[in-house]
């Protein structure tokens, strides 16, 4: 047993199976978890992480917190209702700036992934952070 900032922890690595079972039928009280988006905003998380759970409406999907505030829900709506890209993304960062002040989340790794190719060769990363064969190109030499 841990315990750090008078929080009692305890590790229980278990199969992917048994632990996303367990975590939507709400039995733990701290999750160390990962996510991604594959459209490099914030949409995806804000949506599925952090918005109030509403199962009919597609809403808090992965809420196993079930942090819940109504400004966040409210300006994540709005971006996702929202064409433009500029005031999308003000929206966005608004929703996770209130977010992260309430502690609907705590994040603790950010993910940096590289990818070398040789000369001659180029490759562009995806936001998903799939590395793709087929998308490896012929690219200019280094000088």
């Amino acid at each position: 047993m841990l315990s750090r900032a008078g929080i009692d922890t305890k590790v229980v690595a278990m199969p992917s199976s048994t632990y996303f079972t367990q975590a939507t039928d709400l039995k733990f009280s701290f999750m160390l978890l990962g996510w991604s988006t594959g459209t490099g905003e914030a949409s995806s998380s804000l949506k599925a992480l952090l918005m109030t759970y509403n199962r009919d409406r597609g809403f808090g999907t992965a809420n196993r917190g079930r942090y819940s505030n109504g400004k966040v829900d409210a300006l994540t709506e709005d971006a996702l209702a929202t064409v433009d890209d500029v005031k999308r993304e003000a929206l966005l960062q608004r929703a996770a700036e209130l977010a992260i002040r309430d502690t609907g989340i705590v994040p603790v790794h950010f993910q940096v992934n590289l990818w070398g190719t040789r000369d001659g060769i180029s490759y562009a990363p995806r936001t998903d952070e799939n590395t793709l064969a087929w998308k490896f190109q012929p690219g200019a030499k280094r000088q």
